[in-house]
């Protein structure tokens, strides 16, 4: 029983996460986790993937820190999702979706022509379609422009504080300062200039 409410679940979720850019059943590239994916779909197969009641999932997670810095996936921790891909087995329209296509870059399979491509790197999700058919055969999330930008500022912010010490001199200087404004405003001492004789 529980199975077929899970099966039944997923079922709803994806048919509803296809126009929720790039979250898949709240599952969200440089955000989730290796965890969340587990407490939702349970361990994967031998492959790697989990096979849902209308197709299959691959996810992909981030295996360690790496040297680039300027690219938000080296920024995370071990075992946080970077892309998830999901593989439809029922006949889904690429129309039926609905999508704004001035948003998204088409491109034309290389090696298998057949196939064409709908990229918006700024949102995070790619649709890949079979043209005879005008069937789409997998949606791929993507972390998108936003939340890598936010990732990569908030390093960057970090990174400056903790080798950029502040300036005690300066701070002390900025303290006193302020006492001596205090005690003079306490005090109605003002200060004047000398009078020209």
């Amino acid at each position: 029983m529980k199975a077929l409410q899970l099966t039944i679940l997923i079922l709803v979720l994806t048919v509803y996460s296809y126009s929720q850019s790039n979250s898949w059943n709240g599952l969200i590239p440089l955000k989730s986790t290796r965890s969340d994916v587990e407490n939702l779909l349970g361990k994967p197969r031998e492959n790697g993937g989990y096979l849902i009641n209308n197709g299959f999932v691959s996810i992909q997670y981030s295996e360690k820190l790496c040297e680039n810095k300027k690219i938000c996936e080296c920024m995370i921790g071990k075992d946080t999702v970077i892309k998830i891909r999901v593989y439809l087995h029922q006949e889904l329209k690429f129309n039926d979706l609905n999508l704004n296509l001035k948003k998204f870059k088409k491109k034309t399979d290389e090696h298998l022509l057949v196939y064409d491509s709908y990229s918006n790197f700024k949102e995070g999700v790619v649709y890949t379609v079979f043209k005879e058919e005008n069937t789409v055969e997998s949606i791929t999330y993507l972390p998108s422009k936003k939340d890598c930008k936010g990732l990569l500022n908030s390093k960057i912010k970090y990174q400056k504080a903790v080798s950029e010490p502040p300036n005690f001199d300066t701070v002390l200087a900025k303290h006193f300062r302020g006492r001596r404004q205090n005690i003079l405003s306490h005090h109605k001492i003002t200060r004047t200039k000398p009078s020209r004789r």
